[in-house]
């Protein structure tokens, strides 16, 4: 069952599960268990969160979980916060800094659990609720948590976080790590979840963060972009691009890589006429961003995977001086690609996916010279 779920070009977790399957008939489920919240880190979490969704390991953690979701509410508010903020890497993350942070004793709340109890097989021994492994924690919050009331948790969550933020920076810190909608998105389910996320980021809107950080709202034009939302996008935009114009020195880079983004698939979409031109726009800001700030690259080359998709859709509309401007694109950021180191070039397979997109799209386009 593990070799199939695994990527063949993952070599530290070929031989993680490797080892697991050669041991796997004279070790416990627990045993297991703890092999795969300590042998296997977070560069193959993603197929740790597939192994947790199967019925083998679904069943035996749902049992451990059921003993958390029994605890006085209080307590189960401290689970599920902290939870959250080691699933964003956070630090701190306890109790102490949650009831700082909640104006709430979680402190008292802690619970005495029996030294024998079998939730330790997930979670730690001592003073703290915290789960053995961060993978353990976004399951039990994506799985044993209702979105809605998840949401609401992290919405007085951010609220609070906001009050406090001129009084110590790790409040802004902790805001600027939530407030995205990938997080959020990955803890909720498909079926209601991108309306609860256009609820959460609504409620937020009238946050501090969200006068003076142009990124809240990038992170609200990307949630609405999925919705297809593209006139509530461009208003978001907009509303980014002018908080950053009253912020001195503050370079737009990311504002620009979404603004392509957004330019690409709204067009793609039908969203307006101008596709030509609005290719044109896109490709400048990503060529803007690969020149000036080339140790982030990754987003912005991605970006430009969509180069392909857009010719694909308007190849029939396109000139053949268009054709040859949108080829004479690619070419470009192939170019930038060959000088790039490849430590860089390796995270996501960017450079390698981008290669192989713009390669397609030039050969493609040539058909139409």
């Amino acid at each position: 069952m593990f070799t199939s779920v695994l990527s063949l070009s993952d070599l530290h977790s070929q031989t993680a599960f490797h080892e697991m399957e050669q041991c796997s008939q004279r070790i416990s489920q627990p045993q297991k268990m703890e092999f795969v919240a300590s042998k296997c880190r977070g560069e193959i979490r993603g197929i740790l969160l597939a192994l947790l969704d199967s019925p083998h390991f679904r069943a035996k953690l749902d049992g451990y979980f059921g003993t958390i979701k029994l605890l006085p509410k209080a307590a189960h508010e401290l689970v599920i916060y902290s939870s959250f903020l080691r699933f964003l890497n956070f630090d701190p993350n306890d109790s102490y800094f949650l009831s700082v942070l909640m104006n709430k004793d979680y402190l008292a709340s802690l619970p005495r659990i029996a030294p024998d109890s079998d939730v330790y097989e997930v979670i730690t021994r001592g003073g703290e609720i915290a789960f053995k492994s961060s993978v353990f924690g976004e399951y039990y919050l994506r799985e044993h948590v209702p979105d809605d009331i998840l949401l609401n948790l992290l919405t007085d969550l951010a609220h609070q976080a906001d009050q406090k933020r001129f009084t110590q920076t790790v409040y802004s810190e902790l805001l600027r790590r939530m407030l995205r909608f990938s997080v959020i998105r990955a803890l909720v389910h498909p079926r209601d979840g991108q309306r609860l996320i256009i609820d959460f980021f609504e409620k937020n809107a009238g946050l501090g963060i969200a006068r003076y950080d142009p990124l809240y709202w990038v992170q609200y034009s990307i949630a609405r972009m999925e919705d297809g939302r593209f006139d509530l996008c461009e208003n978001y935009i907009s509303q980014a691009y002018g908080i950053a114009s009253t912020r001195q020195h503050y370079d737009t880079y990311q504002i620009d890589t979404h603004h392509a983004r957004f330019l690409l698939q709204s067009r793609i979409a039908n969203y307006k006429p101008d596709f030509f031109d609005a290719f044109v726009k896109a490709h400048k800001y990503i060529v803007g961003v690969l020149t000036r700030r080339e140790e982030d690259l990754l987003y912005p080359l991605q970006v430009s995977q969509l180069y392909l998709d857009y010719f694909h859709r308007f190849k029939g509309e396109l000139t053949e001086r268009e054709v040859r401007h949108v080829m004479d694109a690619a070419d470009f950021i192939l170019k930038k690609i060959q000088k790039y180191p490849s430590s860089l070039l390796e995270r996501n397979s960017v450079g390698q996916i981008t290669t192989a997109k713009l390669k397609e799209m030039k050969t493609a386009a040539l058909s139409y010279l």
